[in-house]
């Protein structure tokens, strides 16, 4: 897995388009479990707006440097049911490079 990489500066927003998918009878159920590892006050999201009925998944992770450091946000495709693994997805891992001013 190798992670999307991006970099920035203390005070700036960023703005990340995630993959879309279409929704389909094997999709329905599918929710992205968010996992975070690094240094976690380092890039603090806010809320994406709301889309309203037909997107279940989030479609952006909008955030704001807030001090220097590096996160990894692991998102992994689940069965929104059984909470499973989908089978075949591979997680996708993105890099916040926070760096000072």
């Amino acid at each position: 897995m190798t992670p999307q990489k991006y970099k920035i500066k203390v005070g700036e927003s960023l703005t990340i388009g995630l993959p879309r998918i279409p929704i389909t009878r094997y999709t329905e159920y599918l929710k992205l479990q968010k996992e975070k590892q690094g240094d976690l006050d380092c890039f603090i999201e806010e809320l994406e707006p709301e889309l309203g009925e037909g997107f279940l998944l989030p479609r952006q992770i909008i955030g704001r440097a807030v001090c220097p450091g590096r996160i990894h946000i692991i998102l992994s495709a689940k069965d929104s049911i059984s909470g499973e693994t989908i089978p075949g997805v591979e997680p996708l891992d993105i890099l916040v490079e926070v760096q000072d001013k």
